[in-house]
């Protein structure tokens, strides 16, 4: 379908991440694997069933709401170009954020070896107006510290900062 009949239809392309190969094949597996009948669209049937694999329950009317969240051209129905356009937009806010993350994580990371230690995030606390004092931070470091080494590595940054908010 070409981008003219796309959009005749209401679906545009967006700003954002541009998909990959690879990410266009695991998007086209996804809607595969929910289009139980195989005819090209996802009902709200097929959405339910879909989101229940992975653990969650909603109402079947939630499916319906789901559906028109998507339905850009209004038939009731999600199409391949839809379901990709939601994916791409997905993916392209998780990718902003792990940049977000990333950058702060620099930030943080004074010395640059890759790690944050306690003194490096007082520090870069206390420079953003916030006042936490060393067993405060500390404290934190306790619980984010899996390894133990004193430090916070990106993966103990990102999830520490994920459990936060």
């Amino acid at each position: 379908m070409s981008t003219k009949e796309r959009q005749g239809k209401g679906i545009q392309k967006r700003e954002g991440k541009e998909l990959t190969d690879e990410d266009k094949k695991a998007i086209r597996r996804s809607f595969d694997s929910l289009d139980r009948d195989q005819n090209g669209r996802l009902c709200a049937e097929e959405i339910y069933k879909g989101v229940q694999v992975l653990g969650f329950n909603p109402t079947k009317s939630e499916a319906v709401d789901m559906i028109s969240d998507i339905d850009e051209n209004g038939n009731g129905h999600i199409e391949f170009e839809e379901y990709e356009e939601m994916m791409r937009k997905r993916m392209s806010a998780m990718e902003y954020e792990k940049n977000l993350l990333r950058d702060a994580f620099k930030k943080f990371d004074k010395d640059g070896d890759g790690t944050i230690s306690p003194e490096e995030l007082q520090k870069s606390l206390c420079k953003s107006g916030d006042k936490m004092d060393i067993a405060d931070v500390n404290e934190m470091f306790l619980l984010a510290d899996h390894n133990s080494d004193g430090k916070l590595n990106y993966e103990e940054f990102v999830e520490m900062f994920q459990e936060q908010f």
